[in-house]
């Protein structure tokens, strides 16, 4: 597991696999600013870039689309020692889990960032 860890902090970095998860970050701009509407914030995307109108933006980059954290974990979860059929249950609840904390954590920076200007 150390050893996976290590190869994934070496390997994660935007010159290798930013232009590989290009079009997954423009999807989580996407469905952010989807998000945003949905709760009643007005937004407004430009490629991976999301603003509001009267001022404040930010970038969604390669690493605000929630593939570290879904690799550790999907890792974690079949490196333990326990029946297969766990090891499914867990990935098949913990991914979707994961993927909501990250646009629930984009959203509310973004919601942040918007009403709470200094």
């Amino acid at each position: 597991m150390a050893v996976f860890t290590g190869l994934v902090v070496l390997l994660f970095r935007e010159e290798l696999v930013g232009p590989a998860l290009a079009p997954l970050t423009l999807w989580t701009a996407r469905m952010t600013v989807l998000l945003l509407h949905w709760v009643g914030v007005e937004a407004v995307q430009a490629a991976t870039v999301i603003s509001y109108p009267e001022g404040f933006a930010y970038e969604v980059a390669y690493g605000c689309v929630g593939v570290l954290p879904v690799v550790l974990f999907t890792a974690a979860v079949f490196a333990y020692p326990a029946a297969l059929v766990h090891r499914l249950v867990a990935v098949t609840i913990g991914l979707p889990a994961l993927l909501a904390l990250n646009f629930s954590r984009l959203v509310h920076l973004f919601y942040l960032g918007v009403h709470n200007r200094a």
